[in-house]
């Protein structure tokens, strides 16, 4: 950014005041909570199924909650009194069964849909992930690592789909 640029014209108009974010302990959304704060957040509730990390960012704009996607209560509490939410949780891999995947990105995400409509949340935004996509190319790939999926797709077809996902 160039150092003339002022914030309101880099795109930081409309950080919301105060959100939720699910899967906060993740790689992508630990980084969300953190940008949020940066950028003027009021508040923040970091929602996941794990504990916050021993080096997470202590401010005290910011709530860790610990709870799971797959309880309405849970998804519902951590929803109260925010202005936008940012769903990022998920299982992620070909490495659980289709049931766990199920009642996490499925009916995990309709929990959020269902909290954010109870708590008359206005924004929502939700980030998938490659994972709605397994079993890929075959049923038979969970428990595999990336060099035994590479062996069956074909060199570079599993590994595109990492880096699509990195990026």
């Amino acid at each position: 950014m160039n150092a003339g640029v002022r914030r309101e014209e880099a795109g930081f108009r409309n950080v919301p005041k105060r959100s939720v974010v699910t899967g906060a302990t993740g790689f992508a959304g630990r980084r969300l909570v953190e940008m949020l704060i940066e950028r003027g957040a009021e508040k923040v509730v970091a929602f996941d199924v794990a504990p916050p990390a021993s080096d997470a960012v202590d401010d005290p704009r910011i709530t860790y909650v610990q709870g799971d996607i797959t309880k309405p209560d849970d998804v519902l509490a951590a929803c109260r009194d925010v202005d936008c939410c940012f769903h990022l949780a998920a299982l992620v891999g070909p490495y659980y069964t289709a049931r766990a995947f199920e009642e996490v990105n499925y009916r995990g995400t309709i929990h959020v849909l269902d909290a954010c409509k109870k708590n008359k949340i206005p924004k929502l935004v939700m980030s998938s992930s490659p994972s709605t996509r397994f079993p890929f190319p075959d049923p038979s790939v969970r428990g595999l690592g990336e060099n035994e999926l590479e062996e069956l797709n074909g060199p570079g077809k599993y590994s595109s789909v990492l880096q699509s996902a990195v990026v």
